[in-house]
């Protein structure tokens, strides 16, 4: 069983006061910059609202607790060769067409093609079910556990992990012709893999957490945390590396 103080710290003070921090900092501003624009309307079909919600974790770095992941999200990371699409997220069906695509590391969260999220989901909900509503807190680190183990244990070198996932990404792709890879795939994962992947199960079980990355958010620009409201809408950051 992986160690809670790899990755589970609401017990100390100075990262709940960062939790609090990175709360406080983005809502006006995230709030601000979404103020006018179309919402995403929950009656939509579910992949035009994945679609939706990879635009804006694209864009401004934040998924809030409100907003679940659906079947067709799908997040990515690095730059794209293509001059004219620097900046701009690219088309799923475009990264789909393009498994040379090796500027870019793609993400997708979708059950329909990912039975290892499937098998994951169902263990959330069997976790959720065992533990007292009362204590989100044991929820949250239960839930972090099987993230952690089901992407390569905890972290005690972030370089090790990085040459890792890089050699295992390598042979995703090769074996799956393509850049873009199903989360459930990935057994050796960074934190902005396991922190997507721990918000797609709390999203499931209905625990409302928060997805930040970006250097804005965390102080390096590839990492990823949760923010999940426990009880008495105490926050807890959780940080798998």
């Amino acid at each position: 069983m992986a160690d809670q103080k790899d990755y589970l710290s609401s017990e100390e003070e100075f990262q709940v006061q960062l939790a609090l921090a990175i709360s406080a900092s983005d809502s006006d501003s995230h709030s601000n910059q979404r103020l006018g624009s179309h919402q995403i309307d929950p009656r939509r079909n579910d992949y035009d609202v994945a679609d939706a919600l990879s635009r804006q974790y694209w864009e401004y770095n934040v998924l809030d607790y409100e907003e679940k992941v659906v079947d067709g999200f799908y997040d990515v990371y690095g730059l794209s060769t293509d001059i004219a699409m620097q900046g701009k997220l690219p088309c799923l069906t475009d990264l789909e067409a393009k498994p040379e695509s090796s500027g870019l590391e793609v993400v997708i969260v979708d059950r329909t093609i990912d039975p290892d999220l499937e098998e994951l989901v169902h263990i959330a909900h069997c976790i959720a079910l065992d533990c007292p509503v009362t204590e989100v807190a044991i929820l949250v680190q239960r839930l972090s556990e099987l993230v952690t183990g089901h992407m390569g244990g905890p972290v005690k070198d972030a370089n090790i992990v990085l040459a890792r996932w890089t050699e295992r990404s390598r042979e995703l792709r090769t074996s799956q012709n393509t850049s873009v890879l199903p989360i459930g795939y990935i057994n050796i994962g960074l934190s902005r893999h396991r922190a997507l992947l721990f918000k797609v199960l709390a999203d499931n079980i209905k625990m409302p957490c928060r997805l930040v990355k970006g250097s804005h958010y965390t102080g390096v620009e590839d990492a990823a945390v949760n923010i999940i409201k426990l009880e008495d809408e105490r926050l807890c950051l959780l940080q798998f590396l």
